[in-house]
């Protein structure tokens, strides 16, 4: 890069404000001020003063003994009566605010259904080996119609005490369930899970067309389903299959089955449930599960959605020789589905909003009814759905089609069908398809046949497409991410559009180079967008996708397919003849859309915001986070137009874009995405600018060090806009750069949500890559946040009602870990870098997994309906519906939270979850909520997140969120569990570690917060918190000092507000408070707990005898010596109220040695709070 230059201790000041170590410089260059500050480890006593609700949290599964994964949540967008788990109808009157005695909001008769899903382990005598779970899981669905007070929960699988399949030792294998997804739209629930029972479940594909001919004629006929809907054409049958990963090097794990694809469907409705003793107002209707696949390729993944008026698409991966056990060199990389065998395809299946909920009267009579009806029969089982899910179809095109189908070596039927005539297919003729075991004229995917020498060295007569694409099966598709976007037709009907992206592995090194070294290994991202409930000629299927990550652009001469530094690598000829590009590696697909209305109403016409991972060296390596932005067209049309295709991508370069390249149907845009985590570096090891650190960057793209040089260490970097409005800068814009121009950072945990014009991404970042991957750098969270539809990156807008920010960054001073603040102010609507929200420091703690939540949910609802309560005659109570804080979205907020880990684990794996921090952002993420912290040295008061989840003996992880339209509530649910390692040694003499997982559950919490223009008058006591480090014991000889800090908050604004809201701080030891007699003395021995918010109180002063005072403790007074033990330090507050309230009263304890390494005082969580 060129122009990034600044000096080692300088920084240069612009219009900027720039306060390092509490100082304030500007106009002038000015020298670092170094500060030490430890990394935070503390502990709160007391509520969490972040939101404004007491503490609310229950647990949903209660099943402590059997693990629980896989938690997540939704919301439904209307009211129902409030109703308790046990059926019984009463309103909710447990909004009590942080005082736990007032209301914050009036009993609330009306609630938003909640619905979560996770998996549990019904038989914990599960084993964990080589990162296989052998377990007996289940998939459940917790329901909450009281507004999280209590839950239903369902086992839908039922699976794990059954058995399809037993290995060739004689083992009857668990139905074990391994991954369940869930999504709601209207009153419909729609799930899916992947596991190893394939039994049962009546799949499409087993059905006989001749044997239930009636049933099919009347799918055909009245549901206007066509072959492809109905018939295995893409060889979904077959026998159970299995892997044996003692072949590949894990003996320990031995054979494990292939898993099936397994949806249930679930109704909300009015009325009496008949299978209880109740009356209830509401209740859900779940339908029999229903199998998919067969378990002849291993599934895994499941992604789902719906789309209200639409229905829902669910897409997984099929891989043909089973779950590849990876190199576990990045998160998730290792026995993730993160890589495949080849011939791994994306499939996918749909089901229509209108036939969801159609089930069978009867079982085998014709004709459906929905679930309503149902409901009024007598004798009601769980119905059988009667529109079955859509057959499943192979969405991408990574499966070979051999010229000729023969028994040893089939090839399924869509290899050599002509899609154009599948209309004239039905029951009577199907079997004329199925039967083909060569191609039919004008065959859509076997258009040619030519000759192909597989890597083994055999010639295959294989399939070349009609648009000259050969499938030759030697690429992988994985780990989907998808949204489904309803919009309107002409004719008022809805429909929906899919908007996904796969990875994709870059036909495992297919073409070599003289030294037969593979020219371009790794990974792709291919996107896709279609309407899945479209039929005929318009049916989506075996697709190549578009190409979203750009060529990989030159950085070193020394390559030799590099020809020109900063140009394309030197386009490489395949083996038919036909160009490709060389890439970087790019994985780890995640998009957030606008719906096609938010789209059509903005001013920059955004419609998705297509997110990735990519760096030049594989799994585990330097990465930063790209974005690819989808555009509307001018002459746009919503009844008919996509406005998330492919073609809709900003680019100003395009090549092959008449579609005659086969590698490139759509097309390959040349122009680079946006590096949204790009960054110069100021100051490294090797030098003072970005080009000297980025020349002495010693890796190799495959990750080898070849000269065995030390990777320098960055220590101070920047976010350049292309000026020199960011202190340090010059004429270069990060956004733009390539991967390799910063090659030391390392991005992840990539997400964020669209609002018409404005953009929120977040990402976890590190600075150094390398020192990051063995524990010696930690990842921190970051905000942007664009207004413009991505086009710019700025604080929020003054006419959004920004005033400008101000925020913190830690910078490293002589080594990585030792922190510098640097204190950054913006003005309203100014270039802003990325915002460090999470603020850690040290290396002993990392950020693990962030969530978010925009207000009204994930499909930002922008009101709670009465619909339902309207159409069932349930509006009786009276209250005001929507309530005041659902009735309008209030944009201008958001939630996050994130998950920290034990980076001290991290040299030998991935770190080990911790514990769960949130917060809410206001005025469009220019300010967020935050609380007190105190350092365990200095004394350093800090703003850090609250808690979510953090108690020191807890670990935390996978957490779910939404939100309430007016961001008044937040609803999270993640799994938490405490966990023993304990080694063991297998028949083979090798020694292994294995995790021991005991009181694990899924927990559900529900933060509150007072409207903003609350007008509650009541006269409310203060609530008070005691912040201190994590040290728990104290050592008389050290003279050790226990420093505490109180933090207060009036709920309410009845005082005057001239004043400070808190006006008498109060502390006691064991129930005693010193007399004003005895305070100066105390003073004079360093001890100063008296009326202000620092409490300093020395060990030896605590527990002495002096003066003849003494604190008193049964059996311990007149003693003339220390007195050793606990000492229970409380606080209580007064607010400055016209009458004043004091607070209740809080407590911590602290022990009290001859030394403070008498008992162990110290433990790494952060911050580590006890509740």
């Amino acid at each position: 890069m060129q122009g990034k230059t600044t000096g080692i201790v300088r920084l240069f000041q612009s219009n900027k404000i720039l306060r390092i170590g509490g100082t304030i410089m500007k106009g002038k260059k000015f020298l670092w001020s170094f500060l030490t500050v430890i990394m935070l480890l503390s502990m709160t006593v007391g509520a969490a003063l972040a939101e404004d609700g007491d503490l609310f949290r229950k647990n949903i599964s209660k099943t402590p003994d059997n693990e629980t994964e896989k938690a997540a949540i939704y919301m439904m967008d209307f009211y129902v009566p409030a109703q308790a788990s046990t059926g019984l109808v009463g309103p909710v009157d447990n909004y009590l605010l942080a005082d736990e005695t007032t209301s914050g909001y009036e009993a609330r008769n009306y609630a938003k259904p909640l619905v979560t899903a996770w998996i549990d382990d019904l038989h914990p005598v599960e084993e964990t080996k080589g990162g296989v779970t052998f377990g007996h899981f289940d998939a459940f669905i917790g329901i909450s119609l009281d507004d999280g007070t209590s839950w239903k929960t369902t086992n839908l699988s039922r699976s794990s005490d059954l058995s399809s399949f037993t290995l060739k030792n004689g083992y009857a294998y668990p139905g074990d369930v391994h991954n369940v997804v869930h999504q709601v739209f209207n009153d419909n629930i729609f799930v899916a899970w992947v596991g190893k029972y394939c039994e049962g479940g009546t799949p499409l594909y087993s059905l006989k067309p001749v044997e239930e001919a009636d049933y099919f004629a009347d799918l055909e006929e009245t549901y206007e389903k066509d072959a492809v809907y109905l018939y295995d054409l893409f060889g979904v049958g077959g026998a159970q299959s299995s892997v044996d990963y003692k072949d590949q090097g894990f003996p320990e794990v031995g054979e494990i089955p292939f898993s099936c694809v397994w949806t249930a469907r679930g109704k909300l409705l009015a009325g009496d449930d008949p299978a209880t003793t109740e009356s209830e107002a509401t209740y859900v209707m779940w339908t029999k599960p229903e199998r998919l696949t067969s378990g002849k390729r291993d599934a895994n993944l499941p992604a789902v959605d719906c789309a209200a008026g639409a229905g829902c698409i669910l897409t997984w991966q099929e891989d043909p020789e089973g779950l590849r056990p990876g190199q576990g060199l990045g998160p998730g990389e290792g026995w993730s589905g993160a890589v495949a065998n080849q011939q791994t395809d994306i499939w996918y299946s749909h089901i229509s909003q209108a036939e969801f909920d159609l089930v069978f009267s009867a079982e085998d009579v014709i004709g459906a009814i929905p679930m309503s009806e149902y409901a009024l029969l007598t004798d009601v089982t769980m119905p059988k759905p009667y529109v079955p899910m859509a057959a499943p179809v192979r969405l991408t095109d990574n499966a070979m089609c051999k010229g000729t189908s023969t028994e040893k070596s089939p090839s399924a039927p869509y290899c050599y069908i002509d899609f154009d005539t599948i209309d004239d297919i039905d029951h009577t003729n199907i079997q004329t398809l199925l039967d083909l075991e060569a191609p039919e004229a004008d065959a859509d995917f076997c258009a040619d046949q030519v000759d192909w020498l597989n890597p083994g060295g055999t010639t295959l007569k294989l399939c070349v497409t009609e648009d000259n694409r050969l499938l030759n099966g030697r690429v992988a598709a994985t780990r989907v991410r998808l949204n489904l976007k309803p919009y309107t037709l002409a004719d008022g009907t809805k429909s929906a559009w899919v908007v996904m992206a796969a990875e994709e592995s870059k036909a495992l090194g297919e073409v070599l180079d003289e030294d037969g070294d593979p020219i371009d290994i790794g990974k792709d991202i291919w996107y896709y967008s279609f309407d899945p409930f479209k039929t005929g000629a318009d049916e989506f299927m075996v697709n190549q996708g578009g190409l979203l990550n750009q060529p990989a652009v030159c950085k070193d001469e020394a390559d030799e397919h590099c020809t020109t530094v900063g140009e394309f690598y030197d386009v490489q000829v395949d083996t038919r003849g036909f160009d490709y590009y060389l890439t970087e590696i790019s994985r780890r697909f995640a998009l957030t859309t606008n719906s096609v209305s938010a789209a059509v109403n903005s001013e920059s016409g955004l419609s998705a915001m297509l997110i990735y991972k990519q760096g030049i060296i594989n799994q585990g390596g330097p990465a930063d986070i790209m974005l690819r932005r989808t555009l509307i067209p001018d002459e746009f049309d919503a009844t008919v137009d996509n406005p998330y295709a492919f073609e809709n991508m900003e680019c100003a370069e395009w090549a092959y874009s008449d579609g005659l390249n086969p590698n490139y149907l759509q097309g390959v845009c040349l122009s680079p995405a946006i590096n949204i985590t790009g960054t110069t570096v100021i100051r490294c090891d090797a030098g003072n600018d970005n080009d000297t650190c980025a020349d002495a960057f010693p890796m190799a793209d495959d990750g080898s060090n070849p000269d065995g040089t030390a990777v320098p260490k960055v220590y101070e970097w920047r976010q350049c806009d292309g000026g020199t409005s960011i202190d340090g800068c010059e004429d270069d814009n990060d956004l733009d750069d390539q991967t390799w121009e910063n090659p030391y950072d390392v991005a992840k945990g990539h997400r964020g949500f669209l609002d018409g014009d404005f953009v929120m991404m977040m990402y976890a970042w590190a600075p150094n890559w390398n020192s990051n991957t063995v524990g010696n750098d930690h990842y921190n969270l970051y905000t942007r946040r664009s207004f413009d539809g991505g086009a710019t990156w700025t604080t929020t807008p003054s006419v959004l009602g920004g005033e400008g920010t101000e925020y913190l960054e830690y910078y490293y001073g002589t080594k990585i870990g030792e922190p510098v603040p640097v204190t950054w102010t913006y003005g309203a609507g100014e270039f802003e870098q990325g915002r460090n929200v999470s603020l850690l420091t040290g290396n002993k703690v990392t950020i693990l997994d962030p969530r978010y939540s925009p207000t009204g949910g994930m499909k930002l609802y922008p009101t709670i309906s009465t619909w339902f309560i309207d159409l069932y005659g349930l509006n009786t109570y009276g209250d005001t519906l929507p309530y005041d804080d659902d009735a309008v979205r209030d944009p201008s907020k958001f939630f996050m939270v994130y998950e920290t880990g034990d980076n001290t684990t991290v040299a030998e794996g991935e770190a080990t979850p911790l514990d769960l921090y949130y917060s809410r952002a206001t005025v469009y993420g220019d300010v967020w909520e935050v609380m007190d912290y105190v350092t365990d040295k200095d004394d350093l008061v800090l703003d850090r997140w609250p808690w979510l989840e953090n108690k020191s003996d807890i670990l935390s992880g996978e957490a779910g969120m939404l939100a309430n339209p007016g961001g008044t509530f937040m609803y999270s649910v993640w799994n938490q569990w405490e966990e023993e390692i304990t080694h063991w040694v297998d028949e083979y003499g090798l020694e292994h570690e294995e995790e021991l997982v005991f009181n694990s559950d899924i927990i559900f919490r529900r933060l509150m917060y007072l409207p903003d223009d609350t007008t509650l008058e009541v006269n409310l006591p203060p609530v008070a918190s005691i912040l201190a480090t994590s040290q728990e014991v104290y050592g008389v000889t050290e003279d050790q000092i226990i420093s505490l800090l109180a933090t207060a908050r009036d709920l309410d604004k009845m005082g005057d507000e001239s004043l400070d809201p808190i006006q008498e701080y109060v502390w006691t030891i064991n129930g005693v408070a010193v007399p004003v007699e005895f305070q100066e003395e105390f003073k004079d021995m360093g001890f100063d707990c008296f009326q202000d918010k620092q409490c300093n109180a020395p060990a030896r002063v605590v527990s002495g005898h002096w003066d003849g005072y003494q604190f008193q403790q049964p059996g311990w007074s007149g003693q003339n010596n220390y007195n050793l033990g606990w000492y229970e330090f409380a606080l209580q507050v007064k607010d400055n109220d016209d009458p004043a309230k004091w607070s209740k009263i809080v407590k911590v304890k602290k022990y009290i040695a001859n030394s403070a390494t008498d008992l162990p005082g110290f433990k790494i969580f952060l911050p580590l709070t006890t509740k």
